[in-house]
């Protein structure tokens, strides 16, 4: 019983309280005049008498400043190499008491870290923008370029403005670096068009209604300094592919596949194998790969392998199957459904003109939709086409 008298008599004290927060939730606008005056009521002799009035007092409110810079989100942005108008957006958030312009400085990171990586490239054509475009919260090309005059005007109290810092990324680039840049604000007089002075802490009779009675500047911004900064950063997602290609003499027509030589009449194996690592933040879109053979060789139109300890090796697969192209993934997840490995004819997946070799990705490594791309080669996988030669 007395344990739930006190819960109420806590929550009957509480209530007082939060209905003062809440009245001091909405800020008095600086500048706005403060009148108070007292009423006496007393008797002589058990008579009431006329009620007695005092002096009125007066007093502006002062001035808080109170700002604050925010990167959305506080992570990276991931960006393409070549990919161009890629966006960082920040917002401004006026906490203060009255209406303030803002200036803004963007400045590229050298060096140090953000979001625990080390900043160590730029971003290219850096520009900033207001969003004020058709769609709110993301970049589009019907924002304001603010880059020159570097303003936000006339932000009311409680009001939050976004803005976007914009760059390119021109190729070449390396996976996983990163761009780091910072917006830094600070608050201007308001109340006019264009930039006001930056505000110093003096006195000062802006925003007054009471002749000769000043208002006060105070800071309460992080630091209590009129400056606030924050950093965002764009990562380079990129593929990390290596290229290798190897060669070995596997028969030829004296010792068969017995420490065979490289004379002429011999078969020699091509591996080409491309492979994006499983530390790369992106997908290789795969295209073509060229090989010239030496004049020397003729490809061989079986891609013989089979009974190498015979006179007359065998196709590995069929006869006119002269490339092999095999797939393998080392990383978790979706892989790729195609038979590895799988046997392809000049003329389809490879063009074979005279010595030249054209390998065909869209049709090596064909689309399968939603988890591939043709040609799409994801990190941790890999490909490689294997072929023979025969030495004229």
């Amino acid at each position: 019983m007395k344990a739930t008298k006190i819960a109420l008599l806590l929550a009957a004290l509480a209530l007082p309280l939060a209905a003062a927060q809440t009245a001091l939730a909405a800020l008095t606008p600086a500048g706005t005049e403060i009148t108070n005056e007292a009423t006496l009521a007393y008797k002589v002799g058990g008579f009431v008498q006329p009620t007695s009035t005092s002096t009125q007092t007066k007093f502006n409110v002062d001035r808080k400043v109170n700002f604050n810079v925010t990167n959305v989100p506080a992570s990276f942005i991931d960006v393409l190499p070549g990919s161009t108008d890629q966006a960082l957006k920040f917002t401004v958030t006026n906490q203060g008491n009255d209406t303030q312009d803002f200036d803004l400085t963007v400045a590229q990171l050298t060096g140090g870290t953000v979001f625990g990586a080390t900043d160590n490239i730029d971003a290219a054509g850096v520009r900033l923008y207001l969003d004020n475009g058709s769609v709110a919260g993301s970049f589009d090309s019907g924002d304001t370029d603010i880059t020159a005059g570097h303003l936000l005007d006339e932000v009311a109290q409680d009001a939050t403005v976004t803005v976007f810092i914009v760059g390119n990324f021109p190729t070449p680039q390396i996976n996983a670096n990163v761009a780091g840049l910072t917006l830094a604000a600070t608050a201007l007089h308001g109340h006019g068009a264009g930039a006001g002075a930056v505000i110093d802490g003096a006195v000062t009779d802006i925003n007054g209604t009471v002749p000769g009675n000043a208002i006060f500047t105070v800071f309460a911004d992080t630091g209590r300094d009129n400056s606030e900064l924050v950093a965002g950063a764009f990562r380079i997602t990129a593929p990390v592919l290596t290229v290798n290609k190897l060669s070995r003499v596997i028969w030829d027509p004296v010792n068969f596949n017995a420490t065979p030589r490289s004379i002429p009449g011999s078969y020699v194996q091509y591996e080409i194998t491309i492979a994006n690592a499983g530390t790369a933040l992106a997908s290789a879109n795969l295209t073509t790969i060229q090989d010239l053979l030496n004049g020397n060789t003729v490809l061989d139109p079986d891609l013989v392998g089979n009974a190498l300890d015979t006179a007359a090796p065998t196709a590995i697969s069929a006869a006119g199957k002269s490339f092999m192209v095999g797939y393998a993934k080392t990383t978790p997840g979706v892989g790729r459904t195609v038979a590895s490995p799988s046997y392809y004819s000049a003329g389809s997946g490879v063009t074979v003109t005279g010595q030249n070799l054209v390998f065909e990705f869209e049709t090596l490594l064909p689309e399968q939709l939603p988890d591939y791309l043709a040609g799409e080669l994801k990190p941790g996988e890999s490909v490689t086409l294997t072929f023979n030669v025969a030495i004229k």
